[in-house]
């Protein structure tokens, strides 16, 4: 078993030559990889095709990597588990939660925000959201005894977290966090579990329902999140052209182009002047639009930012 990436409709073997075991952990929009190794050189790498570099060997359980490079985890610290950020200057350590001793980060998004969870002073197990300096916890839906704990398992670019939490009613259910305040996602069943949550707010996952007297899986769809603001959406939209570029979906003059749009809509918002925020941001619809028509663009990225675009404009109009 090795690590490997379907790239261009090949797989790349990025561990070759190895008779170890090796597994792909995460990649990030640039096409870099983190894999972790088995056998005498056992550890966390960064593959960013040619060059693989390896992480410190107390890095020992990689979770997920951003935009930045940057890799966060799980290291050994004096025999306890915690949780860590690495990029090119080193490992830093994110701490624990008050009188806590361990942490595991899960995941983290370009802003370098990372959540995950840790042990509390009274050894309960708590959800945590870190934006530099020591990480905050996000409290619990409710549970009792050995039943009460949480974990944030997903972040996005508006730091809105995702995780789940015990209930009262000792189930297990999804929660998001934003505003200082965690609300539960509820579920359609008994319990539910989110997996996936985008920059619009949406998250899905799946709930547990007795279905002809059997416990079933069944999707769900959340929409209960905060809309993103104006602002917001066209800082996302920045962030997706770019990633656009970086992937080589779009040529990088076509992507100034757009930014510039954006940009100059971002400025006339600071200026409170709404009606010339709404026009740059509709010559920016107009700019995709033509880019999907001389194929220049697929029509599946395009319909992306043209929503988003005409989500911002609709909350400005409105």
């Amino acid at each position: 078993m090795h690590a490997t990436v379907w790239r261009g409709g090949a797989i790349i073997d990025i561990d070759d030559g190895s008779p170890y075991r090796s597994r792909a952990v995460a990649l990030n929009e640039l096409g870099q990889v983190v894999f972790v190794k088995w056998g005498p050189q056992s550890g966390t790498y960064v593959w960013d095709d040619p060059t693989v570099t390896a992480l410190p060997a107390s890095f020992w359980s990689p979770s997920a990597i951003n935009l930045l490079g940057q890799v966060t985890g799980t290291h050994a610290v004096g025999g306890y588990a915690r949780a860590v950020i690495w990029d090119a200057s080193g490992i830093t350590d994110l701490g624990t939660l008050s009188e806590g001793l361990t942490s595991r980060a899960l995941e983290l998004n370009d802003r370098g925000q990372v959540v995950g969870y840790g042990k509390d002073g009274s050894g309960k197990y708590r959800a945590f959201f870190r934006d530099g300096g020591a990480p905050t916890d996000l409290g619990v839906l409710g549970g009792t005894g050995s039943y009460s704990r949480s974990e944030a398992n997903l972040v996005n670019e508006l730091g809105q977290v995702v995780g789940k939490s015990t209930t009262d009613a000792n189930n297990s259910h999804g929660f998001v966090w934003q505003n200082g305040a965690m609300t539960d996602l509820g579920s359609l069943g008994n319990s539910s579990i989110p997996r996936d949550l985008n920059d619009r707010g949406q998250v899905v996952g799946y709930y547990e329902a007795m279905v002809d007297g059997e416990q079933k899986h069944r999707a769900i769809l959340w929409e209960t999140l905060r809309q993103a603001t104006p602002e917001e959406e066209i800082a996302i939209l920045t962030e997706a052209v770019n990633d656009l570029v970086n992937s080589g979906d779009l040529d990088a003059g076509h992507a100034q182009t757009l930014l510039a749009k954006l940009d100059d809509a971002d400025k006339k918002l600071e200026k409170g002047d709404i009606d010339a925020a709404v026009k740059k941001l509709e010559d920016f619809i107009e700019k995709v639009e033509k880019l999907v028509l001389r194929e220049d663009l697929s029509p599946e990225d395009g319909e992306l930012l043209i929503d988003a675009a005409r989500s911002a404009i609709d909350q400005l109009l409105a």
